[in-house]
């Protein structure tokens, strides 16, 4: 939250990536720019589709990026604190159950290798989280965070 006000930021899409050590939390990077998930961040946020404008600027027909939606979207890709065998989660119903849960996605199957996006590896895991409020989609990205790490 600091790094977000230090730059300014007030009402975009951010992209902010953070790795978890043994010292806790450390930001590698925040930016006033949309990240890996970025197309669809700003259709779920905005209601603009890059997709859609994209097509119609390669057809030649009117672009409208015009805001239609102002809602409280997060994208989370909790990765594991150490390498290991894929098995699941210690507990899907617990992100099931958070007021703001809206889907996830498990992008590895069983018996894959997983571990820390430190060592190279990839996200398997992502927890997409909207809400009425700021407060309660940062209440529960709070929770997850405090899980610590979520797989078996």
């Amino acid at each position: 939250m600091a790094g977000v006000r230090a730059l300014g930021l007030k009402s975009c899409i951010a992209h902010v990536e953070f790795i978890y050590t043994e010292n806790g939390p450390k930001l590698l990077e925040i930016a006033a720019r949309p990240g890996a998930h970025r197309n669809y961040l700003l259709e779920m946020t905005h209601g603009v589709s890059l997709n859609v404008q994209y097509y119609n600027s390669q057809k030649r027909q009117a672009i409208d990026c015009t805001i239609k939606d102002e809602k409280n979207f997060a994208i989370l890709t909790p990765f594991p604190r150490i390498k290991k065998q894929f098995l699941g989660l210690n507990d899907v119903e617990m992100f099931k159950s958070l007021p703001s849960y809206r889907n996830h996605e498990f992008r590895v199957k069983g018996g894959d290798l997983i571990g820390p996006a430190r060592e190279g590896h990839y996200s398997c895991f992502v927890l997409e989280l909207m809400a009425d409020s700021r407060e309660v989609l940062w209440a529960d990205i709070e929770t997850v965070k405090e899980m610590g790490d979520c797989f078996l």
